[in-house]
């Protein structure tokens, strides 16, 4: 089962690459949970927003 890599440096990740990771984030019904993928997927657009 995989895990969230929340060690990944998301502020230095491209948009392109925040944009995967958003992704893979939304489809990841197993290994995190709804509070967690909420919380990460606010500072990924958070990233996006700021970059």
């Amino acid at each position: 089962m995989r895990t969230a890599p929340d060690s990944y440096p998301l502020y230095r990740m491209s948009d392109a690459e925040l944009l995967r990771e958003l992704k893979r984030t939304m489809s990841d019904t197993y290994a995190i949970s709804e509070a967690h993928k909420r919380e990460r997927a606010e500072l990924i657009v958070n990233l996006l927003h700021t970059s």
